[in-house]
């Protein structure tokens, strides 16, 4: 199983729903799940941090009335006392996945209970628009 959080945005109650979601895969493989998940044939990983990224529609922005989300991304120096805010321009249901580094490179992992706290405490999303 793949513990993921999701993220999306509702429209009539205009205030982003966050949820846990446990995703099963064959062998490890959670493509299916992922595809389920979010409702779309192509999905795309984009990374936000060095521990996580999220996976989105990668036709998000072509696809009707989905919301599109601008999320904060702060990359600063090692000692913390330089920063630039960066962002992220992303459409449709969100799913933040932990990242794992392996010999072939960087897979998906489960999220921790850990990791989901950080993301809930320290995300920083808005709607900026919603496709035509």
């Amino acid at each position: 199983m793949l513990e993921v959080l999701t993220v999306d945005f509702d429209t009539e109650t205009l205030q982003y729903e966050a949820e846990i979601e446990f995703l099963e895969g064959k062998d490890g493989n959670f493509l299916e799940g992922l595809h389920k998940t979010i409702g779309c044939d192509w999905i795309d990983i984009v990374p936000y941090s060095e521990d996580y990224s999220v996976v989105i529609d990668d036709e998000g922005l072509l696809v009707s009335n989905n919301i599109v989300h601008e999320i904060a991304l702060e990359n600063g120096n090692r000692n913390g006392t330089v920063f630039e805010e960066n962002t992220l321009q992303l459409a449709g249901k969100l799913i933040f996945v932990r990242n794992k580094i392996t010999d072939e490179g960087v897979e998906i992992d489960s999220l921790k209970k850990s990791d989901t706290y950080y993301l809930m405490k320290t995300l920083k999303i808005k709607p900026i628009g919603i496709t035509r």
